[in-house]
C-alpha cells in the first residue's frame, strides 16, 4: 500500500499511535464498548442466595466455581456466555390460571 500510494515508510506514524487512534474512535465514535468485567460483576453481585424479596431481580447461571462465583464464557461456541436475570415474583407467576399468565423470555444469540 505504501508502493501504491508512493509514501516514504519512514514518513508514516508508528503502528503502535495508529493503533491507538483507532481503538479511541471505534470507542468513542462507533460507540464499540467491551462491558463484559462490568456485567460478570454484576451478575456476581446480584446472585441469588435464597433470601431476596419477591421483587429484587437476581441472576443466575449454569456453572459455578469452587468458591461458587459464576463461570461465564466470553462467547464463541467453545466458551458460551449464559445468564440469566428474573425475580421470584416472575417465577411464581405460572401458579396463577393460563388466562392471566403473561411470560416473556428473550435471548440474544451470536452477537458477534
Amino acid at each position: 500500500m505504501v508502493r501504491k500510494f508512493g509514501i516514504d515508510p519512514d514518513d508514516l506514524p508508528p503502528l503502535k499511535k495508529i493503533q491507538r487512534y483507532a481503538h479511541y474512535c471505534r470507542k468513542t465514535k462507533l460507540l464499540d464498548h467491551d462491558w463484559y468485567d462490568e456485567i460478570v460483576d454484576y451478575i456476581d453481585a446480584q446472585a441469588f442466595i435464597g433470601g431476596e424479596n419477591d421483587t429484587k431481580p437476581f441472576t443466575f447461571i449454569v456453572k459455578q466455581d469452587s468458591s461458587g462465583h459464576p463461570v461465564i464464557g466470553i462467547g464463541p461456541d467453545t466458551n458460551l456466555f449464559v445468564a440469566g436475570i428474573t425475580a421470584k415474583r416472575l417465577l411464581e407467576r405460572p401458579t396463577r390460571p393460563l388466562e392471566s399468565l403473561v411470560f416473556h423470555l428473550d435471548a440474544t444469540y451470536k452477537l458477534n
